[in-house]
């Protein structure tokens, strides 16, 4: 009787452990892959529009000042 005890008690602390470390290694990749991810998405979103804005400035004759700026930015 005493050593069933034991060995449930023993399990239930080994796997509140293993829920333990799982946890606090997801927290961990979460916190070191969460601001590149937004930083690798934010420059990805910029280039695409920036392309974008110089592909069509370009494709239109540069009559006005602004548009000359624009392109040259």
């Amino acid at each position: 009787m005493f050593t069933s005890d034991f060995l449930e008690i023993e399990n239930s602390f080994f796997i509140s452990k293993y829920i333990l470390y799982i946890l606090s290694i997801s927290s961990f990749i979460n916190h070191h892959t969460y601001f590149p991810l937004v930083s690798i998405i934010a420059a990805l979103g910029f280039l695409l529009y920036g392309g974008r804005l110089f592909f069509m400035l370009r494709r239109f004759p540069i009559e006005s000042k602004g548009r000359r700026k624009k392109l040259h930015e």
